[in-house]
């Protein structure tokens, strides 16, 4: 299978080694001081479940890869402006591109934008970070890829990716009820994303606190109401589940845009926060919560925003 990895981040430069390092015909698509470290050194693979590097071929120009079987959508959101007409020359006739993006409704956006491929949405779990250039480290043990199966995919095709993915040691499964698994993860990434930075604070210092954790449970209790109107069946209990595992297992996470307002690089705030306001003005419903946190962060995130774009401009 000639497999494409368009942002080959953390996440996406995680998959496309661990794939190639299992034999598939693997392209890296990137830029920057990453691009120029894999190049010249190989990607190099930080894990408790073993170290390694490995030479992957890795461009910032699609075209030197031409038309794949498999292109997996890595980027952040805010990037697809861009990616989307950069993906063209890798699509022919059968091409599936896996959307890991975060957010409950980004796949199909892609899916309208380019409607000549299959778009599967997948739910990624993974805890991997950039440590520098050409350096991915994954920590703990979660590993998980979901892949969704929707009326427009093919069973068998879905089935030929999943086992692809197995065979290299990435936990891969099929779900026909992905938008709930999605909307299970969106609650919690939103609510991790946008009460962290709001805060500037880590979650661990966050939880301590009664009055942070009821804010917790607002914006989750402002999404659980989305949902419902959206059709989608959460469980009864998810606000009390989801603030336990906060508790117990999920303090040391950090949100990606949390980091990112840190380093001052784009958000993902509408992909996230955005989403729940803009769908919340669908339905007509009061929220409160993420309204403050989507306020409040707005203007950084398009000050980072823009400062982004004034520096790609200069480097061309």
């Amino acid at each position: 299978m000639k497999i494409a990895v368009m942002g080959a981040g953390a996440v996406g430069g995680f998959f496309g080694a661990t794939l190639a390092r299992s034999g598939e015909d693997v392209s890296l698509i990137t830029r920057g001081d990453h691009l120029m470290a894999i190049q010249k050194k190989g990607v190099q693979i930080l894990s408790e479940k073993g170290s390694y590097v490995i030479k992957v071929p890795c461009t910032e120009n699609p075209k030197e890869i031409g038309p794949v079987d498999l292109i997996i959508h890595s980027v952040k959101t805010y990037h697809n402006p861009q990616a989307i007409q950069q993906i063209l020359p890798l699509i022919k006739k059968g091409t599936t591109l896996v959307c890991m993006q975060n957010g409950v409704d980004t796949w199909q956006k892609l899916q309208n934008y380019v409607p000549s491929v299959t778009v599967v949405p997948a739910a990624v779990y993974i805890e991997a970070n950039v440590s520098g250039p050409g350096i991915i480290r994954q920590e703990g043990n979660v590993l998980r890829l979901i892949l969704g199966a929707t009326k427009d995919s093919s069973a068998g095709h879905i089935k030929a990716i999943s086992k692809t993915l197995t065979k290299s040691g990435i936990e891969c499964i099929i779900s026909s009820n992905i938008s709930e698994i999605l909307w299970n993860k969106w609650l919690f990434i939103s609510t991790l994303a946008g009460v962290t930075c709001a805060a500037r604070a880590n979650l661990s210092d966050i939880i301590k606190f009664p009055e942070s954790t009821t804010l917790l449970r607002n914006v989750m209790g402002e999404i659980v109401n989305i949902a419902n109107h959206e059709g989608i069946d959460l469980a009864t209990d998810i606000i009390e589940t989801t603030i336990k595992y906060m508790e117990e297992e999920a303090t040391s996470l950090k949100a990606s845009m949390y980091s990112d307002l840190q380093a001052g690089k784009p958000m993902e705030l509408d992909a996230l926060t955005g989403t729940v306001v803009r769908l919340a003005k669908k339905w007509g419903l009061p929220v409160p919560a993420n309204q403050a946190i989507y306020a409040m962060l707005k203007p950084i995130a398009s000050k980072h925003q823009l400062a982004y774009h004034q520096k790609s401009e200069k480097t061309g």
